[in-house]
């Protein structure tokens, strides 16, 4: 099997372990952030007045970045924080768009979204799980509001806010027009229970070297089919090849196809409507 037309799709603890391995080995946290920001700014559709709404953690600075794109390129920007960043790579991007005059606006529970024409979530990233409270809740209902009742362009920074990297389930999370997820798609995205949630997925490849077998998907499929069902699936928090082929069994029925390469066993499935892609940088 030729693996150069396949794409990697990767479970939560592979895409941390891959990003550690990656900083420690070829690139600093800092570079891998502005890739990251970079890659959204390439591949979002941007227009007319924008908001970017982040959270403290690495996927909130994945949008400081992103922000310092969009304000070199003269967009109207305006980036809420829920609050201040708390990591060093996020900390730093966070105060070089407060240097470059960009609008920092701390979100607050009765901030409105409304008046954007295009808004970019950046509130939580791959590794969240459970249900969000406080502002990062408001946030994502002032969001939700926004794209619902006023038309705004709503697109979510490597997997939608709220939504379990590993398992596609959610409480509470961001509905998204585009999806941009960073380094690999993740597994969640392709059960029932992530459908609804975004119309499209793009990924940005940003150079993170992987450490671990990941899935893999056919590209020939990948624009094939658009998941409707709406119902959510149960899935063991530690995910292995058998668990996973059972819920995708369940929830794709006879979407599912599968092969064994070598030694390994990799699971081919047709997925959500996803649009590859890659940063003009690559």
């Amino acid at each position: 099997m030729n693996t150069a037309s396949y794409q990697a799709v990767t479970s939560v603890e592979l895409m941390r372990d891959s990003d550690a391995f990656t900083i420690d080995t070829y690139v600093d946290d800092i570079e891998l952030m502005r890739r990251a920001g970079e890659a959204i700014f390439n591949l979002g559709q941007w227009s007319g007045s924008i908001a970017l709404v982040c959270g403290p953690g690495n996927n909130g600075g994945d949008g400081f970045v992103c922000a310092h794109y969009l304000a070199q390129h003269h967009y109207s920007v305006d980036v809420f924080y829920t609050k201040e960043p708390s990591s060093a790579s996020s900390t730093h991007f966070f105060n070089q768009i407060k240097e470059e005059g960009i609008n920092l606006v701390p979100f607050e529970a009765t901030t409105s979204l409304d008046a954007y024409d295009t808004i970019l979530d950046c509130l939580l990233g791959t590794g969240f799980a459970g249900e969000p409270c406080g502002l990062v809740a408001n946030a994502i209902d002032a969001i939700n509001h926004a794209r619902t009742t006023h038309g705004s362009f709503v697109i979510a920074a490597d997997i939608n806010s709220g939504c379990n990297g590993n398992t596609g389930c959610y409480h509470n999370a961001v509905i998204s027009d585009l999806t941009i997820t960073v380094g690999y798609l993740k597994l969640g995205m392709f059960l029932d229970s992530f459908a609804g949630c975004t119309h499209a997925i793009t990924n940005a490849d940003i150079g993170i070297s992987l450490v671990g077998l990941p899935y893999l998907l056919p590209e020939a499929d990948v624009f094939t089919y658009l998941c409707k069902s709406t119902h959510a699936v149960d899935i063991q928090a530690e995910l292995t090849y058998e668990t996973f082929v059972s819920t995708m069994n369940k929830a794709l029925n006879d979407r599912l196809c599968y092969c064994v390469h070598g030694t390994s066993n990799q699971i081919l499935f047709t997925p959500q409507q996803v649009y590859l892609g890659r940063p003009s940088w690559m």
